[in-house]
């Protein structure tokens, strides 16, 4: 599979007093913790707020599931939000939505 770069988007907000951003890009699933917990302290602090991240529970595999809730169960409570989605997929029968 080919990695894909790291994207940063920038944007400005209440008049260039605050920054939006986006991060988008791919890593290797088996991030050290140590690095995960340091990444989550400083979105913390930057945002002042814990950051929010969703997990979905029916893509990937088992194995992907299982690493990342592992990884993130070092990140401290105050700095992250987990979240676990269910993604919906469609069904080409009358449009009804399927989980």
């Amino acid at each position: 599979m080919n990695k894909d770069p790291f994207k940063l988007y920038l944007k400005p907000l209440s008049d260039g007093s605050f920054t939006k951003l986006r991060l988008s890009g791919s890593v290797v699933t088996a991030l050290p913790p140590c690095e995960l917990r340091r990444w989550f302290r400083q979105l913390y602090s930057w945002a002042d707020a814990p950051v929010e991240l969703v997990l979905p529970v029916d893509f990937g595999s088992v194995a992907w599931f299982e690493l990342w809730t592992h990884a993130v169960s070092d990140v401290p409570a105050h700095h992250l939000q987990l979240r676990f989605a269910l993604q919906r997929r469609r069904r080409q029968t009358g449009g009804r939505d399927v989980a």
